[in-house]
């Protein structure tokens, strides 16, 4: 779970949109102003986005800070070079199944390894 909280006293923008029943589903959605509110979600399985805040004529779309394919691929590998994981680069990494691979290791999300004893199975012990 996690906590999201929102400090925006504005009106224009500044929402929370969730998709709860999937990305098909029906959006649902917290509106502003939202000071000092929050929602706990499971963000990691549930579709979501946070609103732009203010009026659309005030927001820079200059697309100057866009990360691109090759921007991703190239913060990824940096990441990698800096866990000393030594690997081949691949004529089209976006495909190769050995890099792919190699990637999922890397950067693997593994539960916790300090799962503490089920109540009931140290009383049937």
């Amino acid at each position: 779970m996690q906590v999201t909280g929102w400090y925006y006293k504005g009106t224009i923008g500044g929402g929370f949109n969730y998709w709860p029943d999937g990305p098909r589903g029906e959006p649902k959605q917290i509106t502003s102003p939202m000071w000092g509110r929050a929602v706990v979600a499971e963000n990691e399985m549930m579709f979501h986005h946070a609103q732009a805040t203010g009026p659309v004529a005030m927001r820079t779309f200059d697309h100057t800070d866009d990360i691109t394919h090759d921007k991703a691929l190239n913060m990824l590998i940096d990441e990698i070079g800096r866990r000393d994981v030594r690997f081949e680069m691949p004529t089209d990494p976006m495909t190769d199944r050995a890099f792919i691979a190699m990637m999922s290791r890397v950067f693997a999300v593994n539960g916790p390894t300090n799962v503490p004893a089920d109540v009931n199975d140290a009383i049937s012990a």
